[in-house]
């Protein structure tokens, strides 16, 4: 019975802990402005046209010249391949049996948080298309989260709605957030 009882304020003082962090960083986030602003738009072109796309931003240049749907499609593609290629080169270097135990121990992490990473972004995807946006793709890298939006304009409480749905599951910095229009 002793046991059980110290288990609950264990789980009690948790619970506290995680209120007051999270009370704190809404306290920061009030305190920085809290506004947040679409970085870039993106538009459906005809082949052919040139448009400066920044490329670390929207996830992918080459699609940016397509309609949204091939966008979407593209980006989604060239974020697997690009994971798949990071996934498969640590792979590769943790199977080495001149890789010391050390560095084991760090590839397995980053293999751990490249996975952790993949199931914020379909999470963070599947709210924000639960939000009435058709079309949605997130990508985070490190502690920067960038996400675009199918849309034909964003108005600010769907800004705050994207940036909330951000905030709760990744606990990002709200200056490392990128919400990118494409339309």
């Amino acid at each position: 019975m002793h046991a059980l009882f110290g288990k609950k304020q264990i789980i009690l003082a948790t619970l506290i802990l995680a209120l007051g962090i999270t009370v704190y960083l809404n306290w920061q986030f009030a305190q920085s402005g809290g506004d947040l602003a679409v970085t870039e738009t993106v538009e459906g072109q005809k082949y052919g046209d040139a448009q400066l796309v920044n490329k670390n931003s929207s996830g992918s240049a080459s699609a940016a010249n397509q309609s949204p749907d091939a966008y979407f499609t593209q980006a989604k593609l060239d974020r697997e391949k690009s994971r798949g290629a990071s996934k498969e080169a640590l792979e590769k270097t943790l199977a080495d049996e001149n890789t010391d135990s050390a560095s084991k121990k760090e590839i397995t992490e980053q293999i751990a948080a490249m996975a952790k990473a993949v199931e914020k972004e379909a999470a963070i995807e599947n709210q924000v298309k639960a939000k009435n946006f058709s079309e949605c793709m997130a990508y985070i890298e490190g502690d920067k989260v960038t996400v675009s939006v199918k849309t034909a304009g964003l108005v600010s409480s769907e800004v705050s709605q994207i940036k909330d749905i951000i905030l709760k599951e990744t606990g990002v910095a709200v200056q490392n957030i990128n919400i990118v229009e494409v339309n």
